[in-house]
């Protein structure tokens, strides 16, 4: 079978559609299967793997192995993890001739990865359960990932801004976050309803004892983003936290403030 053609979205989107044709195979919505056309995406991504140089990339959903197959030409190994056991056989077929690919049928959620690097054109409909895990591999030291433009711009969202929320505090405790370029929908296939961005995320800190912390408190403030800050806090954590502003809502609370009542609360629980 021919390599996937990225000089034009044109030439990507015809062996895109012949190859499901071929193999009899039609993309189900339930796991949000979509497939990148858009040669620039995935020159996007071989240019930020060129200047980062990992010794080992995850590629969360292969897919069709469209993007596995030039990644697997720029790096020494890919290991590309993807639950529907029809994919996985197709992206064996396009990639595995390469000799550095190793395609695994599983759930990213619960399979290991085990590289420094995450790539990946994440699912929609399990994107922000996926992110939360990445950020939880601290052998993870940066990801790309092509996600719906509402959740990327969550996660680069400053505090206090209306796209601000749990995950946000989350990805930028534990990351620094970079926006890429914008993709339309057009750029996949089928087509679907929202428009894409990429995200960078380069590992900041990593996951321990206090990060669960961390994470166990966003749980219980960000339920309540739009109220004042200091009830809300003595709600869940029962800690008077006399440094927060007094009209601060929850929604306003930066990582370095939600860091430090994570500290206090760690300590509260010690003794």
């Amino acid at each position: 079978m021919r390599e996937p053609p990225i000089t034009t979205r044109r030439a990507l989107l015809s062996w895109t559609i012949s190859t499901l044709r071929r193999h009899g195979v039609k993309p189900r919505k339930k796991l949000s299967q979509s497939f990148l056309v858009e040669p620039l995406a995935i020159r996007e991504i071989i240019g930020w793997l060129e200047r980062r140089k990992p010794r080992t990339v995850v590629e969360i959903g292969a897919g069709l192995g469209t993007l596995t197959y030039h990644i697997a030409r720029h790096v020494d190994r890919v290991i590309a993890i993807e639950i529907d056991p029809r994919l996985a056989r197709i992206a064996w077929e396009t990639a595995g001739k390469l000799g550095n690919v190793e395609v695994i049928v599983g759930d990213a959620l619960e399979t290991p990865l085990p590289g420094d690097t995450v790539v990946s054109s994440l699912p929609y409909h399990v994107a922000g359960p996926l992110i939360a895990r990445i950020l939880g591999e601290n052998n993870v030291e940066a990801a790309a990932l092509i996600l719906q433009a509402e959740l990327a711009e969550k996660l680069a969202a400053p505090p206090g801004s209306r796209s601000y929320g749990r995950l946000s505090a989350l990805a930028q405790f534990l990351a620094y976050v970079e926006r890429g370029h914008e993709y339309s929908p057009t750029c996949f296939y089928p087509v679907p309803r929202v428009a894409s961005q990429t995200i960078y995320l380069y590992r900041r800190r990593p996951y321990d004892a206090l990060a669960q912390v961390y994470e166990e408190m966003l749980r219980c403030l960000f339920t309540q983003r739009n109220k004042r800050a200091l009830k809300v806090i003595l709600r869940c954590t029962g800690i008077e936290a006399s440094w927060i502003p007094v009209e601060a809502r929850v929604r306003d609370l930066d990582p370095g403030q939600l860091e430090s009542l994570a500290h206090a609360l760690s300590r509260r629980r010690r003794g």
